[in-house]
């Protein structure tokens, strides 16, 4: 196999990895007050805020409950390997990995604005 064929394969795989990892999320429905009173009733049940879950799951995160806690969890595929695994952080790291994107995307739209 040449190095081309290669690249193509392992560019197929990635696609096909990441086309798995959003057929498990559900689709966005039209109706945003029924997608915004379904986000509360999930915040509720898993004691977080609305606006934490709805940005947890733009970033790929999954909410669980894991021995009693809340937990984020996102399927990532580990470098090298075809078989994704389970990564999951609690609300606390969540909060960080949100601010520490936010502060990078502040800075790139700074570097770009000069």
């Amino acid at each position: 196999m040449t190095r081309q064929s290669l690249s193509i394969v392992v560019c197929l795989m990635a696609l096909a990895a990441l086309e798995a990892g959003c057929a498990d999320r559900p689709a966005a429905s039209g109706q945003g007050s029924t997608r915004t009173a379904s986000v509360a009733s999930q915040a509720n049940h898993f004691g977080v805020s609305a606006k934490l879950l709805e940005a947890a799951g733009n970033l790929g995160y999954n909410p669980k409950i894991v021995n009693g806690k809340t937990v984020f969890c996102q399927q990532e595929a580990n470098t090298g390997s075809i078989i994704a695994q389970y990564h999951c952080i609690g609300a606390a790291s969540l909060r960080v990995t949100l601010l520490q994107q936010r502060r990078m995307r502040h800075q790139l739209e700074r570097a770009q604005d000069q």
